[in-house]
C-alpha cells in the first residue's frame, strides 16, 4: 500500500510536469480571458502583486465605469504601480461584514453546542507588494508583507524570469503551486490539501510560463508538521477557451524505521463559453500514518451579467474519509460581485454549509458576507 501510493503520486508529478498553466488568484478571470497567472501577476503561479499589464486590465476591462473618464479633469489616463523603473508597488485591502446565522451542535437528537446570530467586522485582507528589479525583466526581489489580520511575510522571494523557453526559478519563502489557487480559503480544495494564502513555506521553485504550456515543480519546508521535505508539482494545457491541469505532492520521513507519508493528488480545469465561466478541481489526500483518505471537490459557475458585474454561484464538498459513509460536508457559496470603478470591488455573498449534525455549531453556521475590496 505504501509503495503503491509513493509510485501512484510519483507518476502525477511527473505528468503533470509533462503537462502544463493554472488557474490562480481570481481565477474565474483567468480563465475567461483564455490567460495564464503570469500576464497579470509578477508572481507566475498567481496573487500579489500586478505586473503592467494586470493594472491596465483592473482600469479598462474590470470596471463598469471609468472614473473620471478621459478630459473630465486634468489627469493621466492611466495609474501606473511603478514608482521608478526599478521599483513597482501594489496592495490589497478587503473589509468583511459577517453575519453568522444561528445554528446548533447536536448529538443523538441532543443540543451539544449552540451559537446566536451575530454581525461583526473584520480585514479579511491588507497586503502591500512590492517588487525591486535588480536586473530588468531577468532579477528581481519580490515581497509579499500581510499587516492584517496577522503580521508576516506571506511570500518573499528571488526570482530569475525570461530564461530560455519562458522558464523562471524563485527561491524564498512561497506560496505553495498546487491546483485552482482560489481566494477562499475555506473552501474544501484549500483546506483539507493545507494549500492556502495562510501556509506559505520555504523553499524553491521553478517553472515554465509559456502557453500553452505552464508548469511548477518546488521543493518546500513542510511547516513544522509530522513531515520533512515536500515536493509539489502542477502542470496544465491552457487555451483561449479552456484548461486542464494536474497537480501533485508528496512528503514523506521515516518515524522509528516506518515509512510514513501524505499524498495529494488532483485534477482540475476550466471552460469559458461566452458570458458564463466555469471551474473545477477534484483532490485525493491520503495519510499513510493514519490510514485515511479524503476526498474534496469545487464547482464554480460565473456569469457576467454586464461589465464590472459576475454573478457566482459554487459548491465545494469533503468526504473526511471515503472508506466511511456519513462522513460528509459541503458549502454552497452564491452573490454578486461588483467592479463599480477602477481598483474597488463590491461583493455580496451568502455561504449555505451543510455538515454532520455533530459538527460544532460554527461549521454548521450559514453566513452572508459584505465586502470592500481596494486594490492597486
Amino acid at each position: 500500500m505504501t509503495r503503491t501510493w509513493w509510485w501512484a503520486c510519483l507518476l502525477l508529478l511527473v505528468t503533470a510536469v509533462a503537462l502544463s498553466p493554472s488557474a490562480r488568484a481570481e481565477p474565474y478571470m483567468a480563465v475567461r480571458e483564455g490567460y495564464s497567472c503570469g500576464q497579470c501577476h509578477v508572481n507566475h503561479t498567481g496573487g500579489g502583486l500586478r505586473n503592467g499589464f494586470g493594472v491596465i486590465y483592473a482600469q479598462t476591462a474590470l470596471p463598469a465605469y471609468e472614473w473620471p473618464k478621459e478630459g473630465e479633469v486634468e489627469t493621466t489616463r492611466f495609474t501606473d504601480a511603478g514608482l521608478s523603473g526599478t521599483v513597482s508597488i501594489g496592495a490589497n485591502l478587503r473589509l468583511n461584514n459577517t453575519t453568522v446565522f444561528e445554528a446548533d451542535s447536536t448529538f443523538r437528537d441532543n443540543v451539544i453546542g449552540h451559537i446566536d446570530t451575530q454581525n461583526t467586522f473584520s480585514i479579511a485582507e491588507g497586503n502591500l507588494y512590492l517588487k525591486l528589479d535588480v536586473l530588468a525583466e531577468r532579477i528581481s526581489v519580490y515581497l509579499d508583507q500581510t499587516f492584517a489580520p496577522f503580521f508576516g511575510a506571506r511570500e518573499a522571494f528571488v526570482m530569475a524570469e525570461n530564461l530560455p523557453g519562458g522558464a523562471y526559478v524563485k527561491a524564498g519563502q512561497i506560496l505553495q503551486p498546487f491546483g485552482i489557487r482560489l481566494l477562499d480559503d475555506a473552501a474544501a480544495i484549500r483546506t483539507v490539501t493545507g494549500f492556502r494564502y495562510d501556509t506559505p513555506q520555504l523553499g524553491i521553485e521553478a517553472g515554465l510560463d509559456a502557453k500553452p504550456h505552464v508548469i511548477s515543480l518546488a521543493v518546500t519546508d513542510n511547516g513544522g508538521t509530522a513531515f520533512g521535505k515536500k515536493v509539489i508539482g502542477s502542470g496544465a494545457l491552457v487555451y483561449r477557451e479552456w484548461r486542464l491541469g494536474l497537480s501533485g505532492s508528496f512528503a514523506d520521513q521515516t518515524v522509528e524505521d516506518d515509512f510514513v507519508y501524505r499524498a495529494i493528488g488532483g485534477a482540475w480545469g476550466g471552460f469559458a463559453l461566452g458570458r458564463l465561466t466555469a471551474l473545477a478541481e477534484v483532490d485525493f489526500v491520503h495519510d499513510s500514518a493514519l490510514e485515511v483518505t479524503q476526498l474534496a471537490g469545487l464547482a464554480e459557475f460565473d456569469i457576467l451579467f454586464a461589465r464590472g458585474v459576475n454573478g457566482k454561484i459554487s459548491y465545494d464538498y469533503h468526504d473526511r474519509d471515503i472508506a466511511f459513509g456519513n462522513d460528509h460536508r459541503s458549502r454552497l457559496v452564491m452573490g454578486f460581485e461588483v467592479f463599480p470603478v477602477q481598483f474597488f470591488q463590491v461583493s455580496l455573498l451568502y455561504d449555505l454549509r451543510m455538515d454532520i449534525p455533530q459538527a460544532s455549531a460554527a461549521d454548521r453556521a450559514d453566513r452572508l458576507v459584505l465586502q470592500l475590496h481596494g486594490f492597486l
